[in-house]
């Protein structure tokens, strides 16, 4: 969380606590107005006390436990709690953790207490025991001072607000003597060393003065300067090479080492005065002070074993340390000249010392000194060497084998008659090849072994070499990882659709193996469940499909048995089929085939029917739903797209309806016989008389028999017109046979008739009449016209 963002939390919680104590004291006053009407008015009785509100359970991740508290006593205040019953005020409005933590911290006291048991006090002290932070105030104090920057971008009111913020840690009131507190932050941030940080940061803030941060440091740097020699005392390797005391370019060494020597011999042969001899450089100790009153006079050197001067003026150990030849190199690696530590080396050259004796007695366990002999020996690495000490010619830039170290001359130098390429050793050619092995073991690839080498080892040409070793390792050759994958070269889409198909199967999914199929050109698809994938089960399965569809020109599978038999193949041939295989265990060369796999079982998993039904709904989706082109597989295999749960929301266009025009001979309310079905003796009769009721279009009717009123669904065929009836009995609504055209909608409903048999106004009284005549009678006869 950045920190605008804890802002802007804590600026939300500050006006959630304002509003909070706006509402308490709104309340308070409000309670303070009823009592005091109470109290004025005569003979009234005294209402209950108001019960007290709920409070707001401790969060430790959103307020510190002290904000909380002074919340807390001041809600307790304003409503005026009891003192006896603060504590379950408090308990009451916590969360189940909090009551736990309290009820566990109570259950651990000596003797054991209850949590209702627990008064005000001792709530306080085990809550500030579990979320007081327990900050180390130095160490506050110290982040303050030295890791408060503003950052870029911010602004000065968000600086402030976030060295406010810090400070609150810091706890500045409890300040004492401002002038003790700044010397010892000051000695803080100047003394740079982390272990006296860690061991002054230990110590309570009213504990640590000035004087006592001196001490404590004091007491760290002697110790770690103990430990150190007394460690370093006790490694054998180390005491077979002199150490120097500061690891610097040899240019640079010897350009000191000659002023040095120019400047020593200067302060021999002048003549000295007594204001000379008070600051002149002391040759027993290198203090400021005449020699001949020096406290070393009879002192021992560790380095040459003589009498009168201490190891750090040591003439003999500076000579040694000036700038070597190769004899004096050769003399170094025979002599491991320095018994023991002179304790004046740095962490350098402590490192630079246990660099070259661990690669040495890896190299060599016996002779950790082998790589300053075998580096005296080499004619390349001791020219160099020379070279580095001293300087470089121009011709040395033309030489085959100089020529690289040349061009990196700025970054080398020796140590301990070893050359280093910057914090590199420089492997001379007689021991390169076991360098290559030692780094090559665990056979981790040539990448590691190239970042292994850059830490420690280097020569011209090493990348070259691990190379090299890497490719002529048959354990790492039979061993190593894949070819990077070529990109896949895509099927050609053909030109015609159910012209090339794919085919897989998907073993053992949700109970079943299924046989997916998918046109290359439409994308349709085409799975079946079966229970088989024999070469039969699966032949017969595409003959379903391809009954609908055709054969195709070509199948694309993968190289399974069911479909590489002689069965299969044979199958293929009889139906004209070209039957293509990919690569064994390449399935991207059936790529079509898989993706459709991977989207059925993917919608199978997420589908809440059964398989079956869910393989059907998937079907039919993946069918209609279009393509990258815009057309789905249906369009594009039958020229037409199919009709799915969606095209429903679609409304019909009437725009294309046409009536249908079809001749039908019966209307509502005509009497028919219509055919009766079923069984039946031979007296009982037919046709039953009936009458039409509803026409449900140019074919059936629905008609009631007369004698139950039963309704039947009748055919055309299966009715008869009714003729020869009572002339009482014949309803007004009743025509003859109708026989004309009549033109009908898709429902079935009729048009009226025509204008030629609707009744004429003023013949309402003989209506019925015209109705029941017959329709012969009533046609008007109209003769041809002769010629």
């Amino acid at each position: 969380m950045s920190n605008k963002e804890l802002i802007t939390i804590l600026q939300q919680q500050i006006e959630q606590q304002n509003e909070q104590m706006k509402q308490v004291v709104e309340r308070q006053e409000k309670q303070m107005e009823m009592f005091m009407k109470l109290m004025t008015g005569s003979n009234t009785c005294l209402p209950k006390p108001p019960a007290i509100p709920s409070f707001v359970a401790f969060d430790p991740a959103l307020e510190i436990w002290s904000d909380y508290w002074h919340r807390f006593n001041t809600f307790l205040t304003a409503h005026s709690v009891p003192d006896e019953k603060k504590a379950d005020v408090f308990l009451v409005n916590q969360s189940p953790v909090v009551y736990k933590i309290l009820t566990n911290m109570a259950s651990q006291e000596t003797p054991a207490k209850a949590i209702t048991a627990l008064s005000l006090p001792d709530i306080e002290k085990y809550m500030m025991e579990q979320y007081h932070p327990r900050l180390f105030v130095v160490r506050e104090r110290y982040k303050f001072w030295t890791s408060l920057q503003r950052k870029p971008g911010e602004t000065i009111q968000e600086l402030a607000a976030r060295i406010r913020q810090s400070a609150v840690t810091c706890d500045f009131p409890s300040i004492e003597n401002p002038l003790d507190e700044a010397m010892r932050t000051c000695f803080m941030c100047a003394v740079n060393n982390t272990a006296v940080l860690e061991a002054l940061f230990k110590h309570k803030e009213d504990e640590l003065s000035f004087n006592k941060a001196i001490e404590v440091a004091t007491e760290i740097e002697d110790a770690s300067k103990v430990a150190n020699e007394t460690a370093l005392s006790v490694q054998p390797e180390v005491h077979k090479i002199k150490p120097q005391r500061k690891q610097i370019p040899i240019i640079q060494q010897g350009s000191q080492n000659k002023q040095h020597i120019k400047r020593s011999n200067e302060r021999q042969t002048e003549p000295t005065t007594d204001f000379d001899n008070k600051n002149q450089t002391c040759s027993r100790c290198d203090g400021r002070h005449n020699r001949q009153n020096c406290k070393f006079k009879t002192a021992g050197c560790r380095f040459c074993q003589k009498t009168g001067h201490i190891e750090r003026a040591c003439r003999r150990k500076k000579r040694m340390s000036s700038s070597p030849n190769v004899n004096t190199i050769r003399h170094m690696s025979r002599v491991s000249a320095d018994p023991v530590f002179d304790r004046e080396e740095d962490g350098e050259d402590v490192n630079t010392v246990f660099t070259i004796s661990t690669v040495g007695k890896q190299l060599r366990a016996t002779d950790p000194g082998v790589i300053a002999r075998e580096s005296a020996k080499d004619d390349t690495i001791s020219v160099v060497m020379r070279n580095t000490s001293r300087k470089w010619s121009k011709s040395d830039s033309k030489t085959d084998n100089l020529k690289p170290f040349f061009k990196m001359k700025d970054t080398l130098s020796t140590s301990h008659g070893c050359l280093f390429y910057g914090s590199r050793i420089v492997i001379p050619k007689s021991l390169q090849r076991v360098v290559l092995n030692i780094l090559h073991n665990g056979h981790f690839g040539m990448q590691r072994m190239k970042q292994l080498a850059r830490t420690i080892v280097y020569w011209p040409g090493i990348d070259s070499d691990i190379v090299n070793t890497c490719r002529g390792c048959v354990t790492c050759a039979e061993h190593q990882n894949n070819p990077p994958k070529e990109p896949n070269h895509p099927w050609i889409t053909p030109d015609s659709p159910w012209s090339r198909m794919h085919i897989d199967h998907a073993v053992n999914f949700m109970g079943n193996n299924w046989l997916v199929m998918v046109d290359a050109y439409s994308n349709y698809p085409c799975i079946h469940a079966t229970s088989s994938t024999s070469t039969k089960a699966t032949t017969s399965l595409l003959e379903e499909d391809f009954a609908h569809f055709g054969y195709p020109h070509a199948i694309v599978s993968d190289n399974a048995a069911c479909f590489t038999s002689d069965e299969f193949q044979t199958w293929c041939r009889e139906r004209g089929i070209k039957h293509l295989t990919g690569a064994p265990y390449h399935p991207a060369t059936n790529g079509a085939a898989e993706r459709l796999v991977g989207s059925f079982k993917k919608a199978l998993r997420k589908s809440s029917f059964p398989p079956r039904q869910a393989l059907q709904q998937f079907l039919m989706q993946y069918r209609r739903t279009p393509l990258a082109s815009g057309s789905s597989p249906s369009e594009l295999l039958h020229g037409r797209q199919i009709r799915t749960l969606i095209d429903t929301l679609r409304p019909l266009s009437t725009s294309n309806s046409k009536p249908l025009v079809t001749k039908t001979r019966y209307k509502v309310g005509t009497h028919v016989y219509s055919l009766r079905f079923g069984n039946r003796n031979d007296r009982e009769a037919k046709w039953i008389p009936a009458t039409v009721t509803k026409v449900l279009g140019p074919r059936h009717v629905m008609v009631t028999l007369q004698r139950d009123g039963t309704t039947w669904k009748r055919h055309i065929e299966q009715i008869r017109p009714r003729y020869n009836l009572p002339r009482q009995n014949v309803s007004a609504s009743a025509n003859d046979t109708i026989e004309d055209d009549f033109i009908t909608n898709p429902i079935g409903d009729y048009c009226e008739r025509s204008s030629s048999n609707a009744a004429t106004p003023g013949a309402e009284s003989n209506r019925e009449s015209d109705r029941v005549q017959l329709r012969r009678s009533c046609c008007t006869r109209k003769f041809p016209n002769r010629f």
